[in-house]
C-alpha cells in the first residue's frame, strides 16, 4: 500500500488527511513590540481559524518573527485571509494594523498586494516525517 496520491495534489498533505499551510513574517525595524502584540491575540488567532476554515491555527512569535500554521481537514477548501476579511471586520481591522508592521508587507486593502505578500511569505512543505 502506498501513502504516495496518484495524482499529484496542489496540497501536499492532503492525502494525509490534513493539509497544513505555514507562513513567515517579520517586523519591521522598529516595530517588533507592536508585531508580536498583535499576533499574540489568540482571540484573533480563534477568528481566522473560523473564518478559513481550518481545524487548528498556530502561531510561533519571537525575535520579531512569526510563523503560522494553519492545518485542514482533507477535502477543505481554505478560505483566503483576504476573502475572510472581507467577511468580518475584525479580521479586515487586523490585517490593515498588521501591515504597516510587517517587513516587505503588503498594502493594507489592496487584494493584489495582499496575494503576491502571500506568495512571498508562503513555505512549501520539503517533508513530513512521521511515526
Amino acid at each position: 500500500m502506498s501513502l504516495v496520491p496518484s495524482k499529484p495534489s496542489k496540497y501536499p498533505l492532503a492525502f494525509l488527511g490534513l493539509m497544513l499551510v505555514c507562513f513567515h513574517l517579520e517586523a519591521v525595524p522598529g516595530g517588533e513590540e507592536a508585531f508580536g502584540a498583535l499576533l499574540s491575540d489568540k482571540a484573533i488567532g480563534e477568528r481566522i481559524l473560523r473564518s478559513t476554515g481550518a481545524r487548528r491555527n498556530m502561531v510561533f512569535v519571537q525575535g520579531g518573527q512569526m510563523i503560522r500554521i494553519l492545518e485542514y481537514a482533507d477535502g477543505t477548501t481554505p478560505v483566503p485571509l483576504s476573502a475572510a476579511a472581507k467577511d468580518d471586520p475584525v479580521i479586515a481591522k487586523f490585517l490593515e494594523d498588521l501591515a504597516p508592521l510587517v517587513k516587505d508587507g503588503y498594502v493594507a486593502g489592496d487584494d493584489k498586494s495582499f496575494a503576491e505578500f502571500m506568495k512571498r511569505v508562503s513555505f512549501t512543505l520539503a517533508y513530513d516525517v512521521r511515526r
